[in-house]
């Protein structure tokens, strides 16, 4: 694995209020609940909450789907954010899918018939089951038969594996040979399920020579095979008069060691000068910086990351700093993003102190009355 590679630029502290002294939290989430937060935290919340009724749109429900709180990995306490990229039973590595609705008759005897002609893949899934999947034992034509008695994964709302009449059958199509993501064959599920943008969000959230910053911590095991486009860590969205919406978005280049790429707010594409070492727990924060005034040109944005155990005069010391353009209203904010891919991805990552703030929130033991030298001292 590369080693972090920084662009050092220097840290200007008095530009950005830190958010114990005078900000607002928007948003927080640490999951020491062992869930997820219910409702605002304190402003902003989870787009979509635990529902066995909203099966597809539902982001979080347990052990089984693509995002759960769990223990296996914390930064600090005894739970973070997982994102399982094997969750939902591997749903995120179809390359497309057509359906079937069950009979009781054909539920009984787990022989039904596809809306579209294959070829399929060898599994299926039960979309009202909470995407419990079925091993494909025959086809003949459009008719595909599982065993109804034994499913071969299980359930992410908790049920009992069964197969009901009225049931939704989502049958994937073969990768590489008639998959239909994107029109492209071999491309996988972009797993819209990773995006979450928060609810609550309003433009009167951020006023002009306002500040508002996005920080959280991200660990990447060596063992996750990561999606080998692009991983998305996170949105923002933001809206000048009288033009179209744009989002500003923070990835890692999976193609390129996991080197930092962004598109920042003033629809510059960089490839920042850093990478994200697997293994390790890394420190990330975004701070936006609003123009003064109506068409003003002075807004700004400043990029903070390295291992969480680095000094806290490197982690407060931003890698990457843009300026002089007009950021606009925030109209829409993602705790996270989607992938891409058209490999088999497996394994998981971990978010752990999620924080959305009207101010710098800096690394957990910031301590924004204390001078940068005087931090440092403290940790020799």
């Amino acid at each position: 694995m590369s080693t972090p590679k920084i662009s050092i630029f220097v840290a200007v502290f008095c530009l950005f209020s830190s958010v114990s002294a005078d900000g607002q939290i928007l948003f927080e989430d640490n999951f020491e609940s062992g869930g997820f937060q219910e409702g605002a935290a304190p402003v902003y919340a989870w787009r979509s909450a635990p529902s066995r009724n909203n099966l597809d749109n539902s982001m979080f429900r347990g052990e089984s789907d693509v995002f759960s709180v769990s223990r296996e990995r914390v930064f600090s306490g005894e739970y973070a954010l997982k994102l399982d990229f094997a969750g939902r039973n591997s749903w995120c590595n179809v390359c497309g899918t057509t359906s079937a609705t069950l009979s009781s008759t054909t539920a009984s005897t787990g022989c039904f018939t596809a809306d579209d002609q294959g070829p399929y893949a060898n599994e299926v899934y039960n979309r009202s089951n909470g995407f419990t999947l079925w091993a494909v034992e025959s086809v003949q034509g459009r008719q595909v038969c599982v065993d109804p008695s034994r499913s071969v994964g299980p359930s992410v709302t908790g049920e009992s594996p069964a197969l009901q009449a009225g049931d939704t059958m989502r049958i994937p199509f073969q990768c590489g040979v008639n998959g239909q993501v994107t029109n492209d064959p071999g491309r996988r599920s972009d797993c819209n399920k990773a995006i979450n943008y928060l609810v609550n969000v309003r433009p009167t959230d951020l006023d002009f020579g306002e500040t508002l910053s996005r920080r959280f911590y991200l660990y990447i095991p060596s063992v996750t095979t990561l999606p080998n486009i692009t991983f998305k860590l996170g949105y923002s969205r933001w809206q000048r008069q009288g033009e179209s919406s744009r989002n500003a978005t923070l990835k890692l280049s999976v193609q390129r060691d996991l080197r930092v790429t962004l598109t920042a707010p003033n629809s510059e594409s960089i490839n920042v000068d850093a990478f994200a070492p697997k293994d390790r727990w890394i420190y990330f924060e975004e701070t936006f910086r609003r123009e003064s005034g109506p068409g003003v040109r002075d807004g700004s944005y400043r990029l903070y990351m390295g291992p969480a155990d680095e000094s806290l005069a490197t982690l407060t010391t931003p890698i990457l700093v843009r300026s002089g353009f007009e950021l606009g209203q925030l109209t829409a904010i993602s705790t996270h993003g989607n992938w891409q891919h058209t490999n088999a991805v497996s394994g998981s990552v971990y978010f752990d102190e999620i924080v959305i703030a009207k101010g710098f929130v800096g690394p957990e033991n910031y301590d924004p009355d204390q001078p940068p030298a005087e931090r440092v001292n403290d940790l020799n």
